[in-house]
């Protein structure tokens, strides 16, 4: 049997700020800093001054020096230096998003740091990855249809180099958000890898088989494994009750790309079945380089 991974459960309290996702394009984007927008980017037209933005411990201002045609230099984001440079956000930030998995029927809006950060994620759907600079941010939850009450109000903390998923769980009376992460990686072309997250609260322990032989055995609600190294290709996965010869989710053909990461996630079922829905995800935010 494998060790188990326990993930750490947020509840309630509050906070403001976050952006889209950086792609690998060769030049900076903005990031957020705990309490506001970082914003190390050289303007467009080097003699314009790039606007002043916030990170936890004053304003990062990386203007151009008057009168002088230079680029901006670096200003101050929540762990030092921000240079407005691709690599620099690529060494120190992490990756976030979003999963529905409650069996709550309605989709969700996401604050962090008070800015609305996801609309209307539906059950079983998962946001894009945003950047986050490592620190605590303040994670508001709404039903998409009443944005008075909050269903969920709670923080955060990311660290550097790592990837997460901010699991929403719970039931209409009672939500909870579980922050799944994993070091940044690059997988191997001959490689691809996949682990198994259970996020569904009323199916039993269950033991995961791939190609008929036993991966991980009883794998528990609020379990998380590791990474697994399976060659690419086809591959048969069963999830079955542990110990016991009732299957849960049988695919006999699991296509798994070279180079690839991939979760497996179970999560409840809206009738409140013992099967969970399960489902698989592209787990690389992008090129990690």
């Amino acid at each position: 049997m494998h060790s188990q991974n326990k993930f750490p459960t947020f509840h309630a309290s509050s906070l403001r700020a976050l952006d889209e996702s950086m792609r690998n394009t060769g030049t900076a984007s903005p990031g957020f800093g705990p309490v506001g927008p970082v914003t190390p980017e050289v303007p467009p037209q080097i003699n314009t001054p790039a606007s002043p933005g916030f990170g936890p411990i004053g304003p990062v201002t990386p203007e151009v020096t008057p009168g002088e045609n230079e680029p901006a230099g670096p200003g101050m984001g929540p762990i030092g230096s921000v240079m407005p440079e691709l690599s620099f956000v690529n060494r120190l930030a992490a990756y976030v998003r979003f999963f529905h998995s409650s069996i709550d029927t309605e989709p969700f809006h996401i604050y962090v740091n008070g800015r609305l950060t996801v609309s209307y994620l539906d059950y079983g759907s998962f946001s894009g990855y945003f950047v986050f600079f490592p620190g605590t941010y303040s994670i508001v939850i709404y039903r998409a249809r009443n944005t008075k009450v909050p269903i969920l109000n709670t923080r955060i903390t990311v660290q550097k180099n790592m990837v997460y998923t901010a699991a929403i769980m719970g039931t209409p009376a009672f939500h909870s958000l579980e922050l799944i992460g994993a070091r940044k990686q690059e997988v191997p072309h001959d490689q691809a890898r996949i682990r198994f997250i259970h996020l569904a609260s009323n199916t039993p322990a269950v033991d995961v088989m791939v190609d008929g032989q036993t991966l991980y055995s009883n794998l528990m609600y609020t379990d998380a494994t590791e990474y697994f190294i399976l060659a690419p290709g086809i591959h048969s996965i069963i999830l079955k009750r542990n110990n016991s010869s009732i299957f849960l989710f049988d695919e006999p053909k699991a296509s798994l790309r070279s180079g690839s990461l991939t979760g497996v996630y179970l999560i409840s079922k809206r009738d409140k079945s013992s099967v969970p829905d399960v489902i698989f995800s592209n787990e690389m935010p992008f090129s990690l380089n």
